[in-house]
């Protein structure tokens, strides 16, 4: 499924649109990024689209979210809340490699509490404001050697002897 563009239509257009359904998807890619399972409870109300208990396996890791647009206002609002539990960091560097070069490993913890006014994704991305919690368990960056450049400032502001180059690859 590839959706783009803007969702311009107002509530007058769906005020007499009332509908429930149940999405369920067996592998959906969006971008680069990949899951499986996917499942959520659809309801269209009164303008407000509302997609709730979302699953989905993605990174042997498991996605749990709610998401509302509500287009009754003349600026459409977007509601989030979103936690993603125990993802494989190292695979979904691989796929998001186009977009960074960071090579990180471990398990990653992500929740996420969103929101966001307009009709036009430009607008959401301009507007996107919540608070978001993420931990990494296990955690190794790999290429670069944290501590050595943590002791080598060290040595530097203390006007001693640098320290001699790591061999370390990676920091745990």
């Amino acid at each position: 499924i590839n959706l783009t563009g803007d969702f311009t239509s107002r509530t007058a257009d769906l005020d007499a649109l009332h509908s429930n359904g149940h999405l369920r998807i067996a592998n959906i890619q969006a971008g680069q990024l990949r899951a499986r399972d996917f499942a959520a409870d659809i309801a269209l109300d009164d303008g407000v689209i509302r997609l709730s208990d979302i699953t989905a396996q993605a990174y042997d890791g498991t996605y749990r979210g709610n998401i509302e647009y509500d287009m009754r206002s003349r600026t459409p609002l977007m509601t989030a809340q979103q936690t993603f539990s125990n993802i494989q960091v190292a695979p979904l560097m691989r796929d998001l490699h186009a977009l960074t070069k960071l090579q990180l490993q471990g398990k990653a913890n992500l929740k996420t509490q969103l929101i966001a006014r307009g009709s036009a994704l430009d607008d959401i991305r301009r507007t996107l404001n919540g608070q978001m919690e993420f931990s990494v368990q296990d955690g190794v960056l790999q290429g670069i050697d944290i501590a050595y450049w943590l002791k080598l400032g060290e040595a530097l502001l203390r006007k001693q002897t640098p320290p001699s180059i790591s061999s370390a690859q990676s920091t745990p």
